[in-house]
């Protein structure tokens, strides 16, 4: 469950504590529980390291990722299963924001 390559952002929800998510430069991002540590949910879908991550501070619902392959990327989590629907939209700049819905539960 840990990661595979070295971690570039550790860092607890900040309303009370109870997720933990962490970056890697293995590409994906995970949520932990921050009560026992176990591992709720891995977000795959950079294409390079991912560079940081945090939870939404009003909808904590949400984890935002920023990676080396030039994308942030929106999560949104919810239901009992992991699902990688991603859109992707064009901004202005050319950089591109995806989002996905992703479940805690089964990784």
């Amino acid at each position: 469950a840990a990661h595979q390559s070295l971690l570039s952002k550790v860092k607890f929800e900040a309303e009370n504590g109870a997720i933990l998510v962490t970056a890697s430069y293995d590409k994906t991002v995970k949520l932990w529980s921050g009560s026992d540590f176990s591992l709720l949910s891995v977000l795959r879908g950079h294409e390079s390291r991912v560079m940081g991550a945090d939870i939404g501070p009003r909808q904590t619902d949400q984890v935002v990722s920023v990676s080396y392959d030039r994308t942030i990327k929106v999560w949104k989590m919810k239901g009992q299963q992991q699902r990688h629907e991603e859109e992707a939209t064009n901004t202005q700049n050319g950089s591109v924001i995806a989002t996905s819905d992703v479940v805690m539960g089964d990784v």
